[in-house]
């Protein structure tokens, strides 16, 4: 049970936040807690309530019987009002349109809105940073899709975090500030970054390579200050092993393809096991030629491929 002393300070963190939300100027609460720890305690609560978008921070004046609070505000209170009203809407749309009983279900359709819908921008631009970007402009950067997700799963009541640190750009392979996500599905906290299956994705064929990975998984492209969070320790839950799309032995490679190209389609995406070994894009390559021409098929196609996680997209024609 809480104890009386939490309660307390609890009661104090609530009294800021509801009055955050009326956009007070000065807010007066019991020195229950000392500069650094309140300040570190509103910190947190601006990383994990992205309602909090307009709030830029808190100056503190203590005293031993009370705390003034000085908020700094990033608009005016009719601009906070018209912002969150459209972000509560949207996402409340959202949600109505999210279908189904299963929470690995529900957080993938979360996860497609956004990668379907939000556009992929870096400039200067304070909104994309936060939810304001992804549900009112359609753009964000890497905090805000991160944010946006968030939104979503929390009025889901799916256990979701933030996670800041840094993130290799394959493209130019240079490590960048970077925010993604931590969910809780089964038990166990997964990974997902939202940003990055949206930058690799081709035209409609939304790709999963960042979808439920382990800490071991996500690691081999992503850095961060891993004793600050929950432990992801499954690798069960990543989209292609759930979905039966990680090829273990060429048959089985050979005979996926197959059925996709009977069935008319032109794309296909799948993984291999760690074990797999080296120059793999060539491997691959071979192996279509080779199917290709038993099958009689004349046909062009092109490789996308993740290397650090294994993925490979197909696309067969122009």
């Amino acid at each position: 049970m809480m104890g009386i002393a939490m309660k307390a300070e609890k009661h104090v963190l609530n009294k800021i936040i509801e009055s955050l939300y009326l956009y007070s100027n000065e807010i007066t609460v019991a020195s229950l807690l000392s500069n650094e720890k309140l300040q570190s305690c509103l910190q947190n609560e601006l990383i994990c309530n992205p309602e909090l978008f307009f709030v830029n921070g808190f100056k503190l004046m203590y005293s031993p019987i009370t705390t003034a609070v000085y908020p700094s505000y990033s608009y005016d209170e009719a601009t906070i009002n018209q912002m969150l009203d459209s972000c509560r809407k949207k996402r409340s749309q959202l949600i109505s349109r999210i279908q189904g009983n299963d929470n690995y279900s529900r957080v993938l359709q979360a996860h497609d809105f956004l990668a379907r819908n939000i556009r992929y921008i870096n400039r200067f631009d304070k909104d994309l940073h936060t939810i304001v970007g992804p549900f009112t402009k359609k753009q964000g950067v890497c905090e805000g899709y991160a944010k946006a997700f968030k939104y979503l799963l929390d009025m889901m009541n799916i256990p979701c975090q933030i996670v800041y640190g840094y993130g290799c750009d394959q493209g130019v392979g240079v490590e960048e500030s970077h925010a993604w996500n931590m969910i809780q599905l089964y038990e166990h906290w997964l990974h997902v970054d939202v940003t990055f299956d949206t930058t690799i994705r081709s035209e409609q064929v939304l790709r999963y390579d960042y979808f439920g990975l382990s800490t071991k998984q996500i690691t081999r492209d992503h850095r961060f200050d891993i004793e600050k969070y929950p432990a992801a320790e499954c690798s069960c839950y990543g989209y292609y092993e759930r979905n039966n799309l990680v090829m273990n032995t060429r048959k089985q490679l050979r005979d996926y393809v197959s059925g996709v190209l009977r069935s008319g389609k032109t794309d296909c995406v799948f993984k291999l096991p760690d074990s797999s070994g080296e120059n793999l894009d060539s491997k691959v390559s071979s192996e279509i030629q080779n199917l290709l021409k038993q099958l009689g098929k004349n046909l062009r196609y092109t490789i996308n491929y993740n290397l650090k996680h294994l993925v490979f997209h197909l696309h067969f024609g122009e």
